[in-house]
């Protein structure tokens, strides 16, 4: 014989959890833009954006495809990803690494796969990429980019960097 009175509490609160907005992290609308460097779509470039007036959020990036074109990802935690944004202001750093100078992608990727392929003498070494922006584009901390991510959305965030 079933005794409901356990089985009512038990119900109803797998019906709470599972009910929309509930355990499912952070409201996001969606959140896309362009990126641009010197008059060119940037590919390749991380996008992360950091809540203005807060220490602390949720990380929110998204990684430029070929013609410059991102979209945000919310990651409240490591097991619950949103598309988009919470909306917000928020400043903006914008980073892409690049292999040292005189050094083409083809090179350096190259030269890492033989590094990682030789048994190690001391000598097979790989330099470390260098980021491609300034600092004020690239360092969270000395930023001047921002973004505004009103209630609807915002897919036209476009940042044209010098």
């Amino acid at each position: 014989m079933t005794n409901y009175r356990f089985v009512f509490p038990l119900l109803a609160g797998a019906l709470v959890l599972s009910a929309p907005g509930c355990g499912s992290g952070p409201r996001v609308v969606s959140a896309k833009g362009t990126v641009t460097y010197q008059g060119a779509p940037l590919a390749g470039a991380t996008v992360t954006l950091s809540p203005k007036g807060e220490k602390a959020g949720p990380v929110i990036s998204g990684i430029t495809d070929a013609e410059g074109h991102f979209s945000l990802k919310t990651h409240a935690s490591a097991t619950s990803t949103g598309d988009g944004a919470m909306p917000g202001e928020y400043r903006v750093a914008i980073s892409k690494f690049v292999p040292p100078k005189g050094m083409t992608e083809e090179e350096y990727q190259a030269k890492a796969a033989a590094a990682e392929n030789a048994v190690y003498t001391g000598k097979e070494t790989v330099p470390a990429k260098v980021e491609l922006l300034p600092a004020k584009y690239s360092d969270l901390a000395k930023t001047e980019l921002t973004a505004t991510i009103p209630d609807g959305g915002n897919t036209d965030i476009k940042f044209d960097l010098k």
